[in-house]
């Protein structure tokens, strides 16, 4: 909430204008591979994500009537809130730092607390 406040904050102030949100300085570089080192690094990040799926096995035999159509259900239960979740924190970053957006969210908030707002 507070990105998200921040951005707003800025978008007012006349910081990050509607120019901001749109052109070359705002670019987003889906395949980009800068370095072997940076794939090797980000190998095991994606590898970890593929280690939760055993877990469905027992969590489908701990429902009350285990059937597909239910372990199905759960599944969507599980993923649709953490994807809108997810999405929120992407959009207020980017609406926050704009392309100055770090990769971990908190380096995006400033450490000191002396800019004058009253909270």
């Amino acid at each position: 909430i507070a990105l998200v406040r921040g951005g707003w904050q800025k978008f007012e102030e006349g910081v990050l204008s509607d120019d901001d949100l749109v052109g070359n300085d705002f670019a987003i570089d889906w395949f980009k591979i800068p370095s072997v080192e940076d794939v090797l690094f980000s190998f095991p990040i994606a590898s970890f994500s593929f280690l939760c799926q055993f877990n469905i096995i027992a969590v489908h035999n701990s429902l009350s009537v285990p059937t597909r159509e239910r372990t199905g259900k759960l599944i969507q239960y599980a993923i649709v809130p953490s994807f809108i979740l997810m999405t929120m924190f992407g959009i207020g970053g980017y609406v926050y730092a704009g392309v100055e957006v770090q990769g971990n969210i908190l380096l995006n908030v400033p450490t000191n607390r002396s800019s004058g707002e009253g909270e």
